[in-house]
């Protein structure tokens, strides 16, 4: 990784090749990252050198082993921007670690109106959403399901105008480098293309004042040759009114779940555009508030269901659905209770919720209305199970995904 901030000079070192050992003499750097403004520790940083890379940790720090010898470029970046890139020579040296403390500088934010007019052939009133590199436009830098890494709800939604157009204010680190589109999916399904299909990637680099962006999106279509989806689905009247539909894909494998849309009376929709033109034959399944693999449809319930078929078509489609039961929730209807004297529990008594371990990153838009429905109904205590996954061996890293709780008072 290199920051480009003016004519410059680049110098690496290759340690080894992946097809061949090489007897090279090797060292590491080791660090810890600051906000140079008030001192204190920055976690999730990205910090690389030698092509080798590390996320800081909680407390800012980092470690990067196998570097060769030499002055290596140690690169820090800031997955969502708002802290600014830094760049420096450190020397390696045989068998030792460098020690390094980084003081990197916050970003300042400035006002990025987009303003974008869409095809006249979209659903009224559906959600448009913007994707993009970096954490406030939905990219978790991370490996989902399917290869992709943004997931649909942490993306912007842009609000309808009176003239038609969609738009939407955000704060942007001034200097970051910005990749977007626009989608009513998850940047891959449904995402905007150009009037001969090919894909769009639209680039910023977000100026020093407040600035408005007018797009126009062309259309949502990859093609011509496949005409769009529109998926009808009628759900259980038990469902809870607060729950929220999905739908997920597969071509490859399955890929991150997309909310649909809601139509009232237990029945939700959702119209696929694209990519279309080289899918043929496809699988889908509903699940319940993005937990897919969890609070599945019964009939394609599970880590690696087959799911529903659909198949692409010269001409537009309406596939109708029922749901007839959900998994985890196949009796909802209320059990009758008998009353009994219960004792006051004594000041400190402890009551606890235990969430399930199927955790997903997508799950944590639910995440602040979990934990306030389980407060309302008197628990004082969530239990998380803790997950860890190790990203590398030498030496041990592990990434640690969910942990136990604490109060929620």
């Amino acid at each position: 990784m290199h920051y480009v901030a003016g004519p410059g000079e680049v110098q690496d070192i290759i340690a080894d090749w992946g097809d061949r050992a090489l007897n090279r003499p090797t060292g590491a750097i080791l660090g810890q990252i600051f906000n140079a403004d008030t001192g204190s520790s920055l976690p999730n940083i990205l910090v690389t050198a030698g092509g080798v890379q590390s996320f800081t940790d909680s407390l800012g720090r980092f470690e990067l082993p196998g570097l060769g010898t030499g002055t290596q470029q140690l690169v820090a970046y800031s997955p969502d921007g708002m802290y600014q890139p830094f760049q420096q020579g450190a020397v390696v040296g045989d068998g030792s670690t460098t020690i390094v403390d980084l003081r990197i500088k916050p970003a300042r934010l400035v006002n990025v109106t987009f303003m974008v007019s869409i095809p006249q052939d979209t659903v009224p009133g559906v959600p448009v959403r913007i994707a993009g590199n970096i954490l406030q436009l939905g990219n978790t830098f991370a490996d989902l399901q399917g290869g992709v890494s943004t997931v649909t709800d942490r993306m912007p939604i842009l609000n309808l105008q009176a003239d038609g157009r969609y738009a939407i204010t955000l704060g942007l680190p001034a200097g970051a480098y910005i990749q977007y589109k626009y989608t009513l999916g998850d940047g891959f399904w449904n995402a905007e293309h150009k009037s001969n299909g090919e894909w769009v990637v639209r680039d910023l680099i977000v100026p020093e004042q407040d600035v408005i962006l007018e797009d126009t999106v062309a259309t949502w279509l990859a093609t011509n040759e496949s005409g769009p989806i529109l998926f009808e689905t009628t759900i259980p009247s038990v469902t809870p009114p607060g729950d929220i539909l999905y739908i997920q894909f597969n071509i490859f494998g399955w890929m991150e779940p997309i909310p649909m849309w809601p139509l009232g009376n237990n029945r939700w929709a959702y119209k696929l555009y694209s990519p279309l033109n080289f899918l043929g034959s496809f699988s889908y399944r509903y699940c319940r508030n993005g937990q897919c693999g969890s609070a599945d449809d019964n009939q394609t319930a599970g880590a690696a269901p087959t799911g529903r078929q659909a198949s692409t078509s010269l001409l537009g489609q309406d596939i109708q659905d029922t749901v007839n039961s959900w998994k985890w929730f196949e009796n909802p209807e209320p059990a009758p209770l008998v009353g009994a004297s219960i004792t006051k529990r004594a000041t400190g008594f402890v009551a606890g919720i235990e969430y399930q371990p199927t955790y997903r990153p997508n799950f944590s838009f639910y995440a602040p209305q979990a934990f306030a429905n389980t407060r309302a109904i008197g628990s004082n205590l969530a239990v998380l199970t803790p997950t860890w996954t190790y990203t590398g061996i030498s030496p041990p890293a592990f990434c640690h995904c969910a942990g136990r709780g604490s109060a929620l008072d």
